[in-house]
């Protein structure tokens, strides 16, 4: 019987060489899937959309307007607080018979405006009037109008929801508007607003509303942008009760290709038969 005899040097190379087969074997099973596992989870970071959240999506806009012939200014705080007007330090918060304010952002949720009598100069001691409005504001910027309505003793508040910030211009091209009418006018009876537009080289646009009876609106309705008349006219008669003067302009030459057309609310207010600052009239209010 024979014996194979290995020298030292023989054994150490004998046992790196099995070394390096093993590794090598290990490194094939388990250093491929951890590439593959890598590339996957890279690509699924790559396929993941990532946003930035909208700071403007949580928020909503509110405006007031005094549409009250014969009540006092009115000193107004929306939940709670004292409001400057906007881009200003300058206190906004005082309102007067057809004044209105800018659209003031506020979050979205449980909203109340609250209206007490302001002395002014001309009224140092105004009757006492308390009005509060109560609405939830959605969010995405959804705008609000509270407007204060009747005589007293029966002043109160009406919230009309309006559009949201902006049309498209697809939506609403230049030379076109968005027009709606509201009822603000106490002793009138229930209306048929007609509005006739001359837009220049453009057809007259004429355009008949739904009857609407006091604190009512109707929808918004698509028109062509320019001058012209709204005739206010007896539902129940077809009378006509007055014609005053409308203007519902767009955006102007030059900025066709940029800025859509605008959106605008028609208040009737005022007292039918009265003349002078109390007169049935009518106040334009653009809404975007």
């Amino acid at each position: 019987m024979s014996t194979q005899a290995f020298s030292g040097d023989a054994i150490f190379e004998q046992t790196i060489f099995e070394l390096s087969n093993f590794y090598a074997k290990m490194s094939k099973r388990f250093y491929l899937p951890f590439i593959a596992l890598t590339l996957v989870s890279f690509l699924s970071g790559c396929a993941r959309q990532t946003t930035s959240p909208d700071p403007l999506e949580n928020t909503a806009s509110v405006r007031t307007l005094h549409l009250s012939p014969g009540s006092p200014a009115l000193n107004m705080r929306i939940n709670g607080a004292r409001l400057n007007a906007p881009g200003t330090t300058n206190p906004s918060d005082t309102i007067r018979y057809l004044d209105n304010r800018a659209y003031f952002s506020i979050p979205a949720g449980a909203t109340t405006v609250n209206l007490v009598s302001a002395p002014t100069f001309a009224i140092p001691s105004p009757p006492q009037l308390t009005l509060t409005a109560q609405f939830q504001a959605e969010p995405n910027q959804q705008r609000y109008t509270v407007a204060v309505v009747d005589t007293i003793p029966r002043v109160s508040t009406v919230v009309y929801r309006d559009t949201v910030v902006a049309p498209t211009v697809e939506a609403l091209p230049p030379g076109r508007v968005l027009v709606r009418v509201v009822h603000a006018s106490p002793n009138a009876p229930a209306v048929t607003p007609v509005l006739r537009v001359i837009s220049g080289a453009a057809p007259d646009s004429v355009r008949t509303f739904p009857s609407i009876s006091f604190r009512q609106a109707t929808p918004y309705i698509r028109l062509n942008a320019g001058s012209g008349t709204l005739q206010i006219l007896n539902s129940a008669t077809q009378a006509v009760i007055a014609t005053p003067a409308a203007s519902v302009p767009g955006p102007g030459a030059g900025s066709a290709s940029a800025i859509p057309g605008f959106i605008y609310t028609i208040y009737i207010r005022g007292i039918a038969g009265n003349t002078g600052a109390t007169a049935l009239g009518l106040t334009v209010i653009r809404d975007n």
